[in-house]
């Protein structure tokens, strides 16, 4: 990806990337279907997930989830960072409370794996 684009989601740590516009309408997106989310089974929290993926993917502005790498490179981000974002901004119950980060977690996002990439879904009209 030679350039983000001004709907992408960027898969970041951290509030480098809160400002810009594809973030800013995840969340959005996100907030309208947390309490949705919070009550749900198990089954249907996968359900909500895959519905924000196709919201944010979909439609006019084919926002892509990205990343952007220690070579300056952007690329798509991979499904289960993507799910795990997601899932975690869905989980927070006022938007500024986080759990407790496990060390061996946080030690393998350090490594940055390239993971299989959400391929953006195109509508042909």
């Amino acid at each position: 990806i030679k350039l983000l684009g001004l709907y992408d989601v960027v898969v970041e740590k951290g509030k480098s990337y809160q400002d810009h516009a594809g973030n800013k309408r995840c969340v959005e997106l996100v907030d309208a279907k947390k309490e949705a989310y919070q009550k749900a089974s198990a089954k249907d929290k996968h359900r909500i997930i895959d519905e924000l993926i196709q919201d944010i993917t979909r439609g006019e502005r084919h926002a892509r989830f990205v990343k952007k790498f220690d070579d300056g490179i952007w690329e798509l981000a991979g499904r289960a960072e993507v799910v795990n974002k997601l899932k975690n901004r869905l989980e927070r119950h006022d938007g500024t409370s986080k759990k407790k980060a496990n060390p061996k977690v946080q030690s393998a996002h350090r490594k940055q794996k390239r993971l299989p990439p959400i391929e953006p879904v195109l509508r042909h009209r």
